[in-house]
């Protein structure tokens, strides 16, 4: 007996649709988990992130800003170590000096720049910067100890 075309034409479709589901069960069984790095808690360090996190040079500690909360419920500046931990409070926005930052930061040096959406003179916004905290002075010195500990060692073999 000889098979129809729709016969062959339903088998096709059977057979892409079981290859689709293969395809897709493997996908939705290979995503990777997701790893809570801080929790935000209001006035304490900010509530509602918003916009792209911002990595420090060192690439130890992420920064961002959360478009509420803070001290005077206008949202603030944060950061968060990379490993997680609790976001640290950095700025806090009060209206004049910007509400509601819902754009990201730019880190050039030690200071982050971003925009308020809200606040600010005329209420419709701020430039903003905020100065990053420095490195721990611990790590800043043995850095100093440790280049003036090479140039003796080279200005002695220089005298040998």
């Amino acid at each position: 007996m000889k098979a129809s075309s729709k016969t062959i034409t339903t088998l096709g479709h059977l057979r892409f649709v079981a290859l689709v589901s293969l395809v897709l069960a493997g996908t939705v069984a290979s995503h990777a988990q997701i790893t809570n790095l801080g929790s935000f808690c209001g006035t304490a360090n900010g509530a509602n992130p918003y916009g792209s996190l911002t990595l420090s040079g060192d690439g130890s500690t992420l920064y961002g800003t959360t478009e509420g909360g803070g001290a005077n419920g206008d949202g603030g500046v944060f950061s968060v170590p990379v490993s997680g931990g609790t976001p640290t409070d950095l700025a806090d926005f009060n209206s004049t000096n910007g509400a509601g930052p819902i754009g990201d930061l730019t880190l050039i040096g030690s200071t982050l720049y971003g925009t308020a959406s809200e606040g600010g003179a005329n209420g419709d916004g701020t430039v903003f910067s905020v100065a990053v905290p420095a490195p721990e002075p611990g790590s800043a010195t043995l850095l100093v100890a440790g280049l003036f500990a090479a140039s003796l060692l080279r200005r002695r073999a220089a005298v040998v």
